[in-house]
């Protein structure tokens, strides 16, 4: 069972092409990928987790502000839960 014992969450959506593209693109992240010796970059290594909450969306595009709300359903339970904890 995974646990990960933080007081921060960030939440990152891709655009059209994903999370993907906008890690290929940014160069502060290849600079440091090339640095640790990864040959080309994943949003895996970026990112603690990783998760598609909108797979199989079809020929329809899903925009931000959908993704936005269907996301943060996701993460409803598991956010209250960490905050009673900080709060005892």
């Amino acid at each position: 069972d995974y646990q990960h014992h933080s007081r921060h969450l960030l939440i990152a959506f891709g655009g059209l092409a994903g999370l993907e593209e906008g890690v290929e693109e940014d160069s502060s992240l290849k600079v440091l990928f090339i640095f640790m010796l990864y040959k080309g970059t994943n949003v895996r290594k970026v990112f603690d987790s990783y998760l598609n909450t909108c797979p199989d969306q079809g020929s329809r595009t899903i925009r931000t502000e959908e993704a936005i709300l269907i996301s943060l359903q996701y993460f409803q339970e598991p956010i209250n839960r960490a905050l009673q904890r900080f709060h005892r």
